[in-house]
C-alpha cells in the first residue's frame, strides 16, 4: 500500500486544487495560499492564478483536477449555487475511483445546518454523511490546529514530490521574467492577488 501511494504521489504536479466560489470571502483563499505554499512548501492549483488563458474553462478544470493529488472544496451556500463548483465537486469525487485515499478535503465555511439543503446534491449529501470534514476557524485561536490538519490532509511523500514542486515554481518565475522589470520581479513573484469577481469570471 505504501509503495502504491508513493507511485501515485509521483504522478501529480500539485498537492491540491482549490475549488471555491469567488463570491465568498477572497481572504480565505489568500490565507490558504499563504499558509500551504509560503509556510509549508506545498504546491496548490488556484484558478485565478493557474488556469491557462485561451483554454476552455472545462478543459482547465479537468486538467488541474487530474494534475492534483487532492481537491480542496471550500463549501458554502455560494458554492452550492454555482454550476461550475458543482461540476468541480462531481469531477473530484470520481477522478480516481481506484485511489487508495480520499481525493477530497472538505472545508465548511458555515455550520452544516446552515447550508441550503435544497442545493445539496444526493452525492454531496452522501459524502457529508460518510466523510470527515474541516470547519473554517471562527476565531484565531482555532487556526493553528486547522492549518496543521489541512497540511496533513494534503501532504504526501514530500521528499519525492520536491523536484516536481521546484520545477513548477521555476516555470512560474521564468514566465514572470518576460513581462516584468528587475525592480518589480520579486514583488510579482511573491504577491498573490485574486479579484473578488462573481462566477461569471469563468466565462471569459
Amino acid at each position: 500500500l505504501t509503495k502504491k501511494r508513493s507511485e501515485e504521489a509521483l504522478s501529480f504536479t500539485y498537492h491540491g486544487f482549490v475549488s471555491y466560489s469567488s463570491l465568498d470571502d477572497v481572504s480565505i483563499i489568500e490565507q490558504i495560499h499563504f499558509k500551504m505554499e509560503r509556510e509549508f512548501g506545498l504546491n496548490l492549483a488556484i484558478h485565478q492564478r493557474d488556469f491557462i488563458p485561451g483554454d476552455f474553462v472545462m478543459d482547465n478544470i479537468i486538467h488541474f483536477v487530474e494534475a492534483s493529488h487532492k481537491v480542496i472544496i471550500i463549501l458554502s451556500n455560494n458554492y452550492l449555487a454555482s454550476n461550475w463548483c458543482k461540476f468541480e465537486f462531481e469531477l473530484s469525487k470520481n477522478k480516481r475511483l481506484d485511489a487508495t485515499y480520499d481525493t477530497m478535503v472538505m472545508i465548511l465555511l458555515h455550520d452544516i445546518d446552515d447550508l441550503n439543503k435544497d442545493q445539496i446534491s444526493p452525492s454531496l449529501k452522501s459524502y457529508l454523511g460518510q466523510k470527515t470534514y474541516l470547519r473554517w476557524p471562527k476565531d484565531s485561536s482555532q487556526k493553528p490546529a486547522f492549518w496543521l490538519r489541512l497540511k496533513e490532509a494534503l501532504d504526501f511523500e514530500i521528499n519525492d514530490f520536491h523536484n516536481i514542486n521546484q520545477n513548477v515554481r521555476l516555470e512560474r518565475m521564468c514566465d514572470l521574467e518576460h513581462d516584468s522589470d528587475p525592480t518589480a520581479e520579486q514583488s510579482n513573484i511573491e504577491a498573490f492577488e485574486i479579484q473578488n469577481n462573481d462566477d461569471t469570471q469563468h466565462l471569459l
